[in-house]
């Protein structure tokens, strides 16, 4: 089910960047078990591959995001700042009010859409404000790409035996650079077997 929200092709997908990170994380964690399990060359590894690599994409194009808009963010902030003295007190009332949701409802509430039990419609416009950051406690301090990086040097066999969409490595390759070498490793292996 992870595999299956966490693709591209998943509506409406992951959309913060901790529900990404998240789901990276697992998808690391569920390949490298299946390759312990020896249930190599599986469809389930297959799509758990593809997702790790959908969602790492994904991950970088949403920081990178926030990255953008963080900046301008700070420019509006400092001339609200000015306006906004007396609100302050009444706006910190508010944030104690705000829960954020934990890592087992997360993942709760995604199986339950990707089983089709409570998919909700959500409008266009109420996106952002539907979305929820999970607190990740201390795997908020781990560096997916490096995660993600050193489980494909350690395996590289996991990237020559797979068969990936059309682009989905260069992709790789063009959102991080560092991954070029992997990269050639899968043109080497497609050549091979063609």
């Amino acid at each position: 089910a992870l595999a299956q929200i966490s693709s591209s092709s998943f509506n409406p997908g992951l959309s913060s960047e901790s529900e990404i990170k998240l789901a990276v994380l697992t998808l690391a964690t569920v390949i490298e078990r299946l390759l312990a399990l020896s249930t190599g060359g599986t469809k389930l590894l297959h799509d758990c591959c593809v997702s790790l690599m959908e969602s790492c994409i994904h991950l970088k194009e949403v920081q990178e995001d926030g990255d953008d808009g963080d900046g301008a963010e700070d420019l509006d902030d400092d001339d609200e700042e000015e306006e906004d003295t007396d609100e302050d007190d009444e706006d910190s009332d508010d944030d104690d009010d705000v829960r954020e949701e934990t890592e087992e409802e997360f993942l709760q509430r995604y199986a339950a859409a990707a089983a089709g039990e409570s998919i909700e419609i959500v409008e266009d416009g109420d996106i952002d404000d539907e979305t929820q950051d999970i607190e990740l406690g201390s795997l908020d301090e781990m560096d997916v790409q490096q995660v993600v990086l050193s489980m494909m040097k350690i395996r590289p066999d996991l990237i020559r035996a797979q068969t990936f969409p059309d682009g989905l490595m260069e992709r790789m390759a063009e959102t991080f650079p560092e991954y070029e070498q992997l990269v050639h490793v899968h043109r080497q292996a497609l050549a091979i077997l063609q």
